[in-house]
């Protein structure tokens, strides 16, 4: 025979337990919720307004961002910045850039693209960071091996934490 009690204290109990997974789960979605996302890609631009490779960056963020820092990877894992590129080039031929949207992305959803077309190095892969990340988002071509991929993203990452 089934004691009611004993069927309360476990109903009881998985209603504690439910109300309180779903308790934190809030309390973490509101934590993050402010926190900025990106998504980096590396490949042509779609159309293609230039040749190469270009960097691609999608806002998954419900609020307004900054992309601070941005540029493409090497074969060795270098990080080839380009605001800093463009900021110690004192000519102002045309270098080759092409862009597509503004670094300030407005609302979840929205896209910047840039390719840099005279590059001396085989480029890789890309990144960025936004103003409000502690780590830079990365993505590196599929067609590098895997092992080298997690190699590479390592090192990026351990580069940045030690610098």
């Amino acid at each position: 025979m089934v004691d009611i009690d004993q069927v309360t204290k476990w109903v009881t109990l998985a209603g504690a337990v439910a109300g309180g997974v779903t308790g934190v789960l809030g309390y973490w979605e509101k934590i993050n919720e402010k926190s900025d996302r990106i998504k980096v890609r590396f490949g042509p631009m779609h159309p293609p307004i230039a040749p190469g490779e270009s960097l691609h960056v999608l806002s998954q963020s419900d609020h307004q961002l900054q992309v601070h820092d941005y540029g493409f990877i090497d074969e060795r894992g270098r990080l080839l910045s380009l605001p800093d590129l463009w900021a110690n080039t004192f000519d102002d031929q045309d270098d080759g850039t092409a862009t597509r949207g503004k670094t300030t992305l407005e609302k979840r959803g929205d896209i910047w693209e840039v390719a840099y077309v005279t590059l001396r190095d085989k480029q890789i892969g890309a990144y960025a960071k936004t103003v409000g990340q502690t780590s830079r988002s990365v993505d590196i071509s599929r067609s590098i091996p895997k092992y080298k991929r997690w190699y590479l993203r390592f090192k990026i990452w351990w580069a940045a934490e030690w610098q």
